[in-house]
C-alpha cells in the first residue's frame, strides 16, 4: 500500500519512470550476565527510497517517514532532484507481470514469551561456567532475533514482496590455567529453543578456550598445513569480490581475462546458490526485482562464469545473474553473492590429520580487512593453531603469520573436507588441506 501510494505521488509529480524500495526490521536482543538479563531491546525500524527518472536523469532519495504528507514531499523531492541534474545516465528498471511472494519467515521463535528466551540463555550462561573448571566467567552470553520484510514495486508493474527471520545465539567464556588466559567464542543460528543447540554451543566456546591454554610459538618455515574450515570460510568471504563481473570490469580482478582456466585445483568448485534449504542468504530475486538463479564460479578447478547485476550485464551485453543487492534502504545496488559454496570433499577433518606427519592446523585469523589484498588476493596474517605431529594434534601453538597467494593456494590443495557450515553472510568453504604455506613464527 505504501508502494503504491508513493509511486502514484512519482507519476504527479512528473516522474517517467520510478522504483520503490521499502525495508521494515523487527528485531529482539538482550545479553545475560551474571544471571541477569542486559541491554535488552526490543525495536522496529522502516525506510524506503524512491529512484525515478525524468527526462534521461535518474534520482534517488531515501525517507524513514511513510506518512502520506511525507510520502508526497519525498515524491517532489525526487523530481525536484532529478531536475537539478546535468548528466543522463543508463537507468534500468525491470518490468513485472505478476506478483512474487518470498516467504521465508518461521513463526517457531515467536510463540516464545521473552521470559522462556531468557531462561534460555541463563541455562547456557550456567552450563558454560560448569563444563570446565578452567573456565573463568562468561564474558558475552547473547540472543538475538530478526524478522525482516522487503518490498519492491515499480511503474513497470514489477511487485516483489520478501521476508525472513533469524534467530542467533552467542557465547563467549574466559579460560584460565593460572598462568594464562585465553578466549573462546561460537554462535548458533536456531530456530525453536533446543537443547541440543544449547549444549553444541557451550561444548565449542569451552572447548576452544581450554584448548588454547599453554601455546607455544614454532620455527619459522614451510609447512604442511590445513586451514580449518571456519578459516578457509573466512578467507573465501573476504576475497568473493573477485567473482564480481564489475571488478572484473574495472580490472580490479584476478580473474579478468581468465574465464575457462583453471585457476584453482580440481578438487575445488564454487557455486553461488539462492536455493540452498535454510541458507541464510536464500532468496527468490534479488533487490533489483530479477529472479535469482544457481550460478556455478568455478568448475573443477575452472572459472567458469562472474556473478552480475542488471548494470554490469548490460556492459556484457548478458541478462543478469540475479546478484544486485542493497546493503540498505539508502545504499545503491551492488553486486554480492547469495549463499556462496565450496561444494564439500570425502574426508573429514580428523581424517586430513590423521594423513599429515607433520604440519600444522590454523583454527583463528586475525587482521583479515589489514592483512589481505582482495586485488591480488595476496595475504598475511595472524593465525593460531595446533602442531600436528604423527597425524595427531600434538599442541596449541599462536603468534605465527602465514602469509600466501589465495589462489596459489588454492592450486595446491592436496584434500577437501566434507565438514562446513555457512557464516552470517551465506558463505561456506570445507576445510583445506594445504601442501605448504609460509609460516613466520620464532
Amino acid at each position: 500500500m505504501i508502494a503504491e501510494t508513493l509511486l502514484k505521488f512519482a507519476r504527479e509529480e512528473g516522474l517517467e519512470e520510478a522504483e520503490v524500495y521499502q525495508s521494515q526490521t523487527q528485531t529482539l536482543r538482550f545479553d545475560i550476565l551474571d544471571q541477569q538479563s542486559r541491554q535488552f531491546v526490543v525495536s522496529d525500524s522502516s525506510g524506503l527510497s524512491l529512484r525515478g527518472t525524468r527526462k534521461g536523469r535518474c534520482a534517488s532519495v531515501y525517507s524513514e517517514k511513510t506518512d502520506e504528507a511525507s510520502l508526497q514531499a519525498l515524491a517532489k523531492q525526487c523530481r525536484e532532484l532529478a531536475d537539478a541534474l546535468e548528466t543522463e545516465d543508463t537507468v534500468l528498471f525491470t518490468p513485472g507481470q505478476t506478483p512474487m511472494t518470498d516467504d521465508r519467515s518461521d513463526k517457531t521463535l515467536a510463540k516464545h514469551t521473552a521470559s522462556e528466551k531468557i531462561e534460555f540463555m541463563k541455562k547456557i550462561e550456567a552450563a558454560a561456567l560448569k563444563k570446565d573448571s578452567r573456565i573463568q566467567r562468561v564474558s558475552a552470553c547473547g540472543y538475538q532475533e530478526v524478522a525482516s520484510l522487503t518490498t519492491l514495486a515499480n511503474t513497470q508493474g514489477l511487485q516483489r514482496t520478501r521476508s525472513s527471520t533469524l534467530g542467533l545465539i552467542t557465547l563467549s567464556v574466559i579460560a584460565s590455567d593460572g598462568k594464562e588466559q585465553t578466549n573462546g567464542f561460537s554462535w548458533r543460528s536456531i530456530k525453536d529453543l533446543t537443547s541440543q543447540d544449547a549444549d553444541e554451543l557451550v561444548e565449542e566456546a569451552v572447548q576452544e578456550a581450554v584448548s588454547k591454554l599453554s601455546a607455544v610459538r614454532i620455527p619459522s618455515g614451510r609447512y604442511p598445513a590445513i586451514l580449518r574450515y571456519d578459516v578457509a570460510t573466512d578467507l573465501l568471504g573476504s576475497l568473493w569480490s573477485m567473482f564480481s563481473s564489475e571488478q572484473i570490469q574495472k580490472d580490479l580482478s584476478v580473474l579478468k581475462d581468465r574465464q575457462g582456466q583453471a585457476v584453482m585445483s580440481p578438487l575445488i568448485t564454487i557455486v553461488d546458490d539462492p536455493q540452498l534449504p535454510d541458507g541464510f542468504v536464500s532468496c527468490d530475486f534479488d533487490d533489483e526485482g530479477v529472479p535469482t538463479q544457481r550460478t556455478v564460479l568455478v568448475e573443477k578447478g575452472v572459472f567458469k562464469e562472474a556473478l552480475y547485476d542488471r548494470k554490469s550485464a548490460l556492459k556484457a551485453n548478458r541478462a543478469s545473474t540475479g546478484n544486485g543487492f542493497k546493503n540498505g534502504c539508502s545504499s545503491p545496488v551492488q553486486i554480492s553473492p547469495t549463499n556462496l559454496l565450496v561444494e564439500p570433499g570425502d574426508q573429514s577433518l580428523d581424517a586430513m590429520i590423521a594423513q599429515m606427519e607433520e604440519g600444522v592446523l590454523i583454527t583463528d585469523l586475525q587482521g583479515l580487512h589489514a592483512g589481505l589484498n582482495p586485488l591480488t588476493t595476496d595475504f598475511s596474517l595472524q593465525a593460531s593453531g595446533f602442531k600436528i605431529e604423527k597425524g595427531q594434534i600434538a599442541y596449541p601453538i599462536h603468534l605465527i603469520t602465514i602469509a600466501a597467494n589465495y589462489l596459489e593456494m588454492m592450486n595446491s590443495i592436496v584434500a577437501l573436507g566434507n565438514d562446513g557450515r555457512q557464516d552470517l553472510n551465506g558463505v561456506r568453504c570445507s576445510s583445506l588441506y594445504v601442501e605448504n604455506l609460509a609460516i613466520s613464527g620464532e
